[in-house]
């Protein structure tokens, strides 16, 4: 439900509801610096979602809304999409974004990161792999507190595509 989110040293607990589920997040991003533990930069959020399995069909979506503290003030606050689906076995379709939703500068909505990919099964030996990638630099509004402008004036995405066939 936010595998794209990356790292949180928390929990997180998710309750179902048919097809539906929500769920909520709660924990510690890691230190920018040294990956490791840090108290101060608690996040939290919850996410709602819906799946549908059927004879040809296993599809998952999921919308959520996180905001990331640096010692209590707000760092950043974001919603994310997450969208898998797999049709008759063969095809198969993931795509993730985030949207940040604060700022103490100007606009305060900007998209950060943008995935999607795709993969065909030709065979059991055969298939093709395409993908994109979009993904800005990620402001940190408490912890970058002296350089946003800076960082902000140097926003350009980075961006890739990608295709591979393999036999």
């Amino acid at each position: 439900s936010a595998s794209s989110l990356g790292a949180i040293d928390g929990l997180q607990m998710e309750r179902r509801f048919g097809a539906l589920f929500a769920g909520a997040i709660t924990g510690f991003r890691p230190d920018i610096y040294t990956y490791g533990l840090n108290l101060d930069l608690l996040q939290y959020g919850g996410y709602i979602g819906a799946q549908v399995i059927s004879e040809t069909v296993n599809s998952r979506s999921t919308v959520g809304l996180l905001q990331q503290t640096n010692s209590g003030m707000v760092d950043r606050r974001y919603a994310y999409l997450q969208h898998s689906s797999t049709f008759n076995g063969n095809l198969n379709f993931f795509s993730s974004g985030e949207l940040d939703l604060y700022s103490t500068v100007g606009n305060g909505v900007r998209l950060t990161n943008f995935f999607v990919s795709s993969r065909y099964r030709f065979s059991r030996k055969v298939d093709v792999f395409a993908s994109y990638d979009s993904r800005r630099r990620i402001v940190y509004y408490e912890t970058f507190r002296n350089d946003v402008e800076v960082l902000l004036d140097d926003d350009d995405a980075r961006q890739g595509a990608r295709l591979r066939l393999n036999v």
